[in-house]
């Protein structure tokens, strides 16, 4: 009959969806891990010769940057999981170990409804560690040394490091009574971070997303433009001037003219290259040849970069 039909499409929807929002699970189990570990490995870096293990625990905190913001932007898993609970009360008597589906669901819409749970709950366990201001500025200056000392060879890895930076200062800060203060703490070199900020605000975060530092400052719960002066742009005229370091629109005229300069330039060198391959070349003559075809492949590698 039509119950019969009701209960085989609810049964058939619920298998459909159940390794999706089992996968969903795993993020929400994955936080309570996450935390865990990443507390138990700063909890080991109080004493000189740990530059290593904290540049891992920063590449870490990244992670569960990113993990929290590509969660919170995804508002379909909220509706997902609505589908997912209706097919599931339908054919409940059907499922095998209903019952912890049923408590793991309404953990997963708590979670689902909280925004930036694994943040949230990574900062509230840091600061129960002794010595966590110490240990969360340390993380931070060593990530500015590494951009300022040129340490990242690739583009994704320094847009890591200023993403870091940035939410170090949002889990250093702490409300009113409740731990230090991100803008009075004399432990964070805040012009240091500032002068990265001011030169890249925006960064990739993932994909087609991007990361605002100034906005995730501006969460810190003690936050006020007098108090971040050292780290954000003070005007507006100094915040237009670094669009172009970000605006890919602003700079596309530029871009264009370098990439026609450089797909005619190439060729242009291959045949001399060409041309002059059946030579005996001297020694200065090869080697001019030789760095300029370099120079010319390390410049393409920097464009696609």
């Amino acid at each position: 009959g039509d119950d019969e039909n009701k209960r085989a499409m609810y049964l058939t929807s619920f298998e459909v969806l159940h390794p999706h929002v089992q996968r969903v699970k795993e993020l929400m189990y994955y936080k309570d891990d996450a935390v865990a570990k990443f507390c138990a490995s700063l909890a080991l870096c109080t004493g000189p010769g740990s530059d290593g293990l904290l540049l891992a625990l920063s590449r870490v905190f990244d992670v569960v940057a990113v993990l929290d913001s590509i969660k919170d932007t995804k508002a379909c898993l909220s509706n997902d999981l609505s589908v997912y609970k209706r097919a599931f009360a339908h054919c409940r008597a059907d499922v095998t170990n209903a019952d912890a589906i049923f408590n793991s669901n309404n953990a997963l819409q708590l979670f689902l409804a909280e925004k930036g749970p694994l943040l949230s709950a990574l900062k509230a366990a840091v600061h129960r560690l002794p010595g966590a201001e110490e240990s969360i500025c340390a993380m931070a200056h060593l990530c500015a040394e590494a951009l300022e000392g040129g340490w990242c060879l690739l583009p994704a890895e320094r847009h890591r490091m200023l993403r870091a930076c940035a939410c170090l200062v949002w889990l250093l800060d702490c409300p009113a009574g409740g731990g230090p203060n991100a803008f009075l703490s004399r432990k964070l070199r805040r012009d240091r971070l500032g002068r990265l900020f001011k030169v890249s605000p925006v960064v990739p975060l993932y994909g087609d997303m991007h990361a605002n530092l100034p906005l995730i400052l501006r969460r810190c719960p003690n936050f006020s433009p007098a108090a971040a002066a050292e780290l954000l742009p003070h005007s507006r005229r100094e915040m237009e001037s670094l669009t172009g370091s970000y605006d890919v629109v602003a700079a596309a005229g530029s871009l264009r003219s370098l990439v026609v300069d450089y797909t005619m330039s190439l060729p242009a060198l291959l045949r001399r290259a060409d041309a002059l391959g059946g030579r005996r070349l001297g020694r200065d003559e090869r080697g001019a040849l030789a760095r300029a075809v370099y120079e010319q492949v390390l410049r393409g590698c920097r464009y696609m970069a």
